[in-house]
């Protein structure tokens, strides 16, 4: 099993790290999108962009409100 990781950047870039992620894959995928209050917008360019790219993935989301993190002092 292999796990990658991106942060959306806008349409052109995701398209990009997607198509290396399917000359990557070794049999299926899942791809778990994560929103921490993203634009809808972005989460429906993205599942566009997997639909296109790698229409044998399978994807899940999920999303929050109020994160947090933990800061150096």
């Amino acid at each position: 099993m292999k796990q990658f990781q991106t942060a959306y950047r806008g349409e052109s870039a995701f398209r990009a790290v997607i198509s290396g992620w399917k000359t990557q894959a070794c049999g299926a995928a899942l791809i778990h999108l994560f929103s921490d209050g993203a634009d809808p917008d972005h989460i429906a360019a993205a599942r566009a962009v997997i639909d296109e790219v790698m229409p044998e993935a399978e994807y899940i989301g999920a999303s929050a409100s109020g994160s947090f993190w933990a800061s150096a002092s």
